[in-house]
């Protein structure tokens, strides 16, 4: 395509986001970033610093900048593009909330809860008003406000929010769509974290059997709600161990806990390819997501 379109021809770049882009997802996030780190001078030079297409693929350097490794230099890349984003599109345009949203995602990987809580806080109302109160990427930011808002210090407020997502994550997704389980499963979490550990208990052990026969026993969603129940009930003893997370901000950054120094609901589950749990977008933006 670059020899006879030329290496500048719009067909081309496409092509080369793409490829970036699938990089990525294919496991690769710091080859994915190279790719839109070359890639993105030249839409500047031929499309322009304000084009869409330009703007995507700074969010998308950003989001794979973190995902290999640099949460900060994610959450700085984010900070820059936002003012760009709210003067060309406005301050309440889908792509504008998307990455205020990648922005609290990234603030809060870097080891900022508190600052991260806050944004998904000023978030959730407008995306509320704007995309509507189900719209996905408005409960994906519910879920996340939870999240950081657990990090930040306060379980019980987490353990509240997600107690009054989940009833719509029912609703919207119906009560065995992945998302809906994620919330049952972190419910479960912050309830523990908040001083519960029996009734964290209890909900894990209903939400394990329609895991394994929804997503199957092998599922990582499953596998990181399996070993938090009693060896006794025929499980753990059967199941690998889950991944842990290498990232600062996931209490098993240091590696797995010795058994009994760690409720085992504060792990914070990757996917198959070394990443954070999350929903990724099918299209040029990439979504926030929910975290744990």
């Amino acid at each position: 395509m670059e020899r006879v379109l030329g290496p500048e021809h719009r067909d081309t770049l496409t092509t080369r986001h793409s490829l970036a882009r699938w990089t990525g997802e294919a496991g690769d996030a710091a080859g994915a970033r190279d790719q839109y780190a070359a890639l993105l001078p030249i839409n500047d030079r031929t499309l322009g610093s304000e084009h869409p297409h330009t703007l995507n693929d700074r969010g998308q350097l950003a989001s794979w900048t973190g995902d290999a490794g640099d949460a900060a230099g994610a959450r700085d890349q984010l900070a820059a593009l936002l003012p760009t984003r709210e003067r060309v599109l406005g301050p309440e345009h889908p792509d504008t909330l998307t990455t205020r949203g990648n922005l609290a995602r990234w603030t809060g990987e870097a080891e900022d809860a508190a600052a991260a809580r806050d944004l998904l806080a000023a978030l959730v109302p407008v995306e509320g008003r704007v995309l509507g109160h189900e719209h996905p990427e408005t409960l994906d930011a519910r879920h996340n406000l939870a999240r950081w808002t657990g990090e930040a210090g306060d379980p019980a407020a987490a353990r509240d929010l997600l107690a009054a997502l989940l009833p719509v994550r029912e609703r919207v997704n119906g009560p065995e769509h992945p998302d809906t389980l994620w919330c049952r499963h972190s419910l479960a979490r912050w309830t523990g974290e908040a001083g519960d550990p029996a009734a964290a208990r209890d909900l894990l052990a209903a939400l394990l059997p329609v895991e394994e026969r929804v997503l199957g026993p092998q599922h990582p969603d499953t596998l990181w709600t399996a070993p938090t129940l009693p060896a006794g009930r025929g499980r753990q003893a059967t199941r690998r161990p889950p991944a842990t997370c290498s990232r600062p901000c996931c209490p098993s950054a240091s590696g797995p806990s010795a058994p009994g120094t760690r409720p085992p609901w504060t792990r914070v589950p990757i996917s198959p390819n070394g990443r954070v749990k999350r929903r990724a977008d099918p299209g040029d933006m990439r979504r926030p997501g929910i975290l744990c």
